[in-house]
């Protein structure tokens, strides 16, 4: 809800007071933004809040990146926990050195920065996306608890996809979810706020795509081309 309002104050940039926004809630919540560079990957986390707290991994969704996703929520976790959320690959500022984008290196990003922290037990919040990761995560490492928001998979998997690349007449999601240019964020853009997007400032999307959505469209059509396999294989099993 205050993104929202943020979003209808007259501006010509509005970008800025969401980063404005953002910016508050991680002082808040005392996260700071790290770097850690190995082998095989650059991985760009925050980390901070109670440091003597249980292990706490935040793991976002597609469309932007870790303090996106939840700088609004952190406060209210940091009192308690000791919280990492790293950018996910192709995402943020984490990126491969070795390897194309998959699920399966964006679990092994996520096992390399819980074992250069010395945490072999922790929690997970997961986003969208963020849950087809927390998902495989056990199988590997040892999770106390996990909360999934958002996570997709049912029998009506393969029947929503086509019904939603029917109505906005698109080849595939990647389309609608990937932009390839600053004006097809303006259809996410549509299908992400109920309030008329004509209200929105129009050099939103531009910021959006330059910021956001369009720095890594490659890889990150891969990585939903990948996960849309995966979802209906799983389902079919």
């Amino acid at each position: 809800m205050i993104l929202f309002f943020m979003l209808l104050l007259p501006a010509c940039r509005v970008y800025p007071k969401i980063e404005a926004y953002q910016q508050k809630q991680l002082q808040k919540a005392q996260l700071e933004y790290k770097d850690l560079d190995t082998d095989e990957f650059h991985i760009r986390y925050l980390e901070g809040g109670n440091p003597s707290g249980e292990p706490l991994v935040f793991l976002h969704g597609f469309g932007g990146d870790a303090a996106w996703a939840w700088a609004r929520n952190f406060p209210d976790f940091s009192q308690e926990y000791h919280i990492l959320a790293p950018d996910l690959l192709f995402f943020g500022g984490s990126t491969d050195k070795k390897e194309l984008p998959s699920l399966h290196r964006q679990v092994e990003m996520v096992i390399e920065l819980l074992k250069v922290k010395g945490i072999q037990q922790y929690n997970i919040i997961s986003l969208s996306y963020g849950g087809f990761v927390a998902l495989q995560l056990p199988r590997v490492s040892t999770v106390e608890s996990m909360v999934l928001v958002g996570v997709g998979g049912s029998e009506q998997f393969e029947f929503d996809v086509q019904e939603i690349t029917a109505r906005f007449e698109v080849e595939n999601l990647t389309d609608i979810f990937i932009p390839k240019e600053k004006e097809d964020t303006r259809l996410l853009l549509d299908i992400c706020f109920y309030t008329p997007t004509e209200l929105l400032p129009r050099g939103l999307s531009d910021d959006l795509f330059q910021t956001v959505f369009g720095r890594y469209p490659v890889e990150q059509r891969q990585l939903l081309e990948e996960l849309i396999e995966y979802s209906s294989s799983y389902i079919q099993e």
